[in-house]
């Protein structure tokens, strides 16, 4: 019995016990506080985790060379229209005309563009807004890309040999592959002695292309602005592939005929499908070619083509001479061209360095180059005359940027003119009758006929 009340009690005071905790739980006892439980966080049924190797494109950098042209826009031509569609990448050169662009890569037999808009030149100052420059996208983003007056004629050359062509009628013996990544200004600012000069005889060609180039888009209508890039672009893409054509024929395409000839075809191709109304007499282009021909002779007698000299001189073809031939273009009026363009007016109040550069007369004859048929005075017409400044020079068979005199392989076939019966024929080399190798004497009769 006495157990049975103990085993009672404890229930009780369990109970009671157990009825407290139920009660502080509810909030019971007069106590303001609770607790309220926190809710469950739902699971992210498709979390985002971080790529620890994302894919970056590769990267092509170069740079815009007329002067450097700060401000062009720069895009790798997918579709060869030379226009920038939204899908091509595309970057604006920076103050000193470099860009870095995504690199594209093209399929196999293809050969990609990198185009060039306007810009503003930094050596001049000068906004040119319509000019349209072109070079071929090199293999590799590894290698660098430099967009010229020179590489648009390059890259309008369907060839390889056809590339090679335009170089070498302009002394350059460089391949192409290394033409299009030099950047030219920077070698003749900053290369060892050899490098200035090669660079320099490149930036010059610039120069001079340039001239053409910006001459051909003031012979047609820029007025409006929705059309003006596109005519342009249509009108300098004409005339880079007619300076192709007289390069592969070994023409010089300096001479004022030959430039003649070019921008008068080239303008008439461009007139047809973007502006049948435009109507050039003959006279005009040869005006305008005569002007730009003796411009071109004035960039040659630069000394060094990246000095203010040069950019005084590149100052004026940007901006007295095209207001001449956009003027010329309309009137017909070649008496008051030649006029405006003469280098006299052009010049009128230029610096005293520039003066010097203008009259230069390299063989002293008391002609001035400008007017100097044969500038060398080494009896070769300066039309004839692969080397006009140089009187040592005339001839380069092999057409390796090599004057014939100093190169020991005139025809390029791989034996040296002094062992070869034909050194001006590439297509056979017969030993020459008593030559010698390391002494030893060699028949007239070994003859080696180039096969294909």
């Amino acid at each position: 019995m006495k157990g049975e009340n103990i085993l009672e009690i404890r229930y009780q005071w369990f109970a009671i016990a157990f009825a407290g905790l139920l009660v502080a739980a509810c909030g019971g006892g007069g106590s303001s506080s609770s607790v309220t439980p926190t809710p469950a966080v739902a699971a992210d049924p498709d979390p985002v985790v971080a790529d620890p190797d994302p894919v970056v494109a590769p990267q092509l950098s170069g740079r815009v060379i007329d002067g450097p042209l700060s401000g062009a826009k720069v895009f790798i031509d997918l579709d060869n229209d030379l226009i920038q569609d939204t899908d091509e990448p595309s970057v604006d050169s920076d103050s000193d005309g470099r860009f870095t662009l995504d690199f594209v890569e093209a399929a196999e037999g293809q050969v990609l563009k990198l185009v060039s808009i306007g810009g503003t030149d930094t050596s001049t100052g000068k906004v040119l807004s319509n000019i349209a420059l072109v070079s071929d996208v090199p293999a590799s983003a590894e290698t660098s890309a430099s967009v010229t007056p020179l590489s648009t004629i390059v890259a309008a050359a369907a060839t390889p040999e056809a590339k090679k062509a335009v170089l070498a009628s302009l002394g350059i013996s460089d391949s192409v592959e290394n033409f299009l990544k030099r950047d030219v200004w920077e070698e003749a600012q900053n290369g060892d002695a050899e490098t200035k000069a090669t660079a320099a005889n490149i930036q010059r060609a610039n120069l001079a292309i340039s001239a053409i180039l910006q001459t051909a888009t003031s012979l047609i209508d820029t007025s409006d602005a929705g059309s003006a890039v596109g005519n342009a672009t249509n009108v300098i893409n004409a005339i880079a592939k007619q300076m192709v054509t007289q390069s592969v024929a070994g023409a010089d395409v300096f001479d004022a005929a030959i430039l003649a000839t070019a921008l008068e075809q080239g303008v008439t191709e461009y007139a047809e499908v973007n502006e049948p109304a435009l109507v050039i007499a003959t006279s005009v282009f040869a005006a305008v070619s005569q002007s730009v021909a003796n411009l071109v002779v004035i960039f040659k007698g630069t000394v060094d083509p990246t000095n203010s000299d040069a950019a005084e001189i590149a100052s004026q073809v940007q901006d007295s001479l095209q207001i001449a031939v956009a003027a010329v273009a309309v009137s017909g009026d070649t008496a008051a061209f030649d006029t405006a363009a003469s280098t006299t007016t052009l010049f009128s109040g230029a610096s005293s360095a520039v003066a010097a550069i203008v009259n230069l007369d390299t063989d002293g004859d008391g002609i001035i180059n400008t007017l100097d048929p044969d500038i060398d005075n080494d009896g070769v017409a300066n039309a004839l005359d692969i080397f006009p400044l140089d009187r040592f020079e005339t001839l380069d068979t092999d057409k390796d940027g090599i004057g014939n005199n100093a190169d020991k392989d005139d025809d390029g076939d791989g034996f040296a003119d002094a062992l070869d019966a034909f050194p001006l024929d590439a297509t056979k080399s017969t030993f020459a009758s008593g030559s010698s190798i390391q002494g030893l004497a060699l028949p007239s009769a070994i003859t080696v006929l180039e096969t294909e």
